[in-house]
């Protein structure tokens, strides 16, 4: 017999599991309808956003609140933020945004869908790149009117005007702080339990590192180079 508690993770793994199925299997037949001629298929990209935002966000929801009543309060606060970049892109990822599309597969913390999403959005990435130049084109008819849809397209073309070796840098960066959080989430280094200064001393590993090589990359990038 299981217990009230199995049955309970059970049924919780099973909604977290069905509900966004359902959902991408009805989008990824709307997009199929609309695009089928000309693109491929998004019923893969639309349940993987989906799970990552619903699975993911409802266990940093969790540790979150655990560790207010705790008292562990930059544990809070660090679980906070992820969920709100993850809600940010997995949001962006929806409408086949490339950059939200890789930080959400990366924030699936998610081994196995990292390696396949190499493969499947690397097939997609002709087709991101073609809508990014439509969003483009037409933002001078839609950023005055769609604030949301401004701020994300401002911050493309900023991000597009930096030399390819800053893009660079800055990849590099990001790709290190969520290489840290990642290693974290699946081997546990603190254990099962973090304390302020379990949480304290990754933060550090997390943005130090980053912080340091970017400025010394500044540095050099503008007194040296």
């Amino acid at each position: 017999m299981f217990s009230e508690l199995e049955i309970a993770s059970f049924a919780a793994t099973a909604v977290i599991t069905l509900v966004p199925l359902l959902i991408a299997l009805a989008l990824g037949k709307k997009w199929d309808d609309e695009n089928k001629s000309f693109k491929l298929g998004f019923k893969w990209g639309y349940f993987f956003i989906l799970f990552t935002l619903l699975g993911n966000g409802l266990l940093l929801l969790v540790g979150g609140v655990l560790a207010l009543y705790k008292g562990e309060f930059s544990v809070a606060l660090f679980f906070a933020g992820t969920a709100a970049l993850l809600v940010i892109s997995a949001a962006n990822a929806l409408q086949r945004r490339r950059w939200a599309l890789v930080l959400t597969t990366l924030l699936s913390f998610n081994v196995l869908w990292i390696f396949i999403n190499l493969f499947y959005l690397r097939n997609r990435w002709s087709e991101f790149a073609a809508e990014r130049a439509e969003r483009l084109e037409a933002a001078g008819h839609t950023v005055n009117n769609v604030w949301g849809a401004g701020m994300t397209i401002a911050v493309e073309q900023g991000i597009k005007k930096l030399s390819k070796s800053w893009r660079l840098a800055i990849f590099g960066g990001v790709a290190w702080v969520l290489a840290v959080a990642v290693f974290v989430f699946l081997f546990e280094p603190y254990g099962s339990y973090m304390r302020d200064d379990d949480m304290m001393h990754m933060l550090s590993v997390m943005f130090m590192p980053t912080s340091l090589a970017l400025g010394l990359y500044w540095i050099y990038d503008r007194l040296i180079r």
